[in-house]
């Protein structure tokens, strides 16, 4: 099976880990005295520079598709990236991260299993998760049968496999976050304006 869902544990890029205002804002702080050296331009200021905030983001994203991949549960076969979804305000929710996920013939055989292993864990959860999952999601762990494996609903198939990472590893969310971030290097994406030079 393959299937569009929300990547879970990305956190976006308003006012968290990977917020560009305050990465660019640094990136500039650190690279300036740089530039100015390197290419011998010593009337440089802040104003003469700028950030590839597109750039940027599409290597968080696949750095963190990539990391993300490696906590993913075994019957995640492949992972290809989909789409961002960011809302036009960020008063109530963050950007939302979309791939193409290809699964193993044997996905919710694995999944049941997983469910079945951990059933009372599974249930105080999704009873403690019930409001901040969002109304869409029934908080009755024997609605989740239905929904996964004769409707395919994607949100509740992203959830199950969020609830699976976490339960392997419950710093998961740092985990993909430092991982993501080891893999960027902020001062690459200054450029200086005036010249056009990336």
């Amino acid at each position: 099976m393959k299937q569009s869902i929300q990547l879970p544990f990305f956190p976006g890029f308003y006012e968290t880990e990977y917020g560009c205002s305050d990465i660019s804002y640094w990136a500039i702080k650190d690279e300036m005295n740089y530039i100015k050296k390197s290419r011998n331009m010593p009337e440089l200021t802040e104003e003469n520079l700028d950030f590839d905030y597109v750039r940027y983001e599409k290597d968080v994203i696949d750095a963190f598709i990539d990391i993300w991949k490696s906590y993913a549960p075994g019957y995640v076969k492949s992972v290809e990236f989909d789409k961002l979804d960011s809302p036009r305000y960020y008063n109530s929710r963050n950007d939302r991260l979309y791939a193409i996920v290809t699964f193993a013939e044997n996905w919710k055989d694995e999944m049941k299993a997983f469910m079945k292993a951990n059933a009372d864990w599974l249930e105080k959860k999704i009873n403690e998760d019930g409001l901040s999952l969002g109304s869409y999601l029934s908080s009755r762990i024997s609605d989740w049968d239905r929904y996964l494996f004769e409707e395919e609903d994607a949100r509740y198939i992203s959830t199950m496999i969020g609830y699976t990472m976490f339960r392997a590893n419950n710093d998961i969310y740092n985990a993909l976050v430092i991982g993501t971030m080891e893999n960027i290097y902020a001062g690459s994406y200054v450029f200086v304006v005036d010249d056009g030079g990336k």
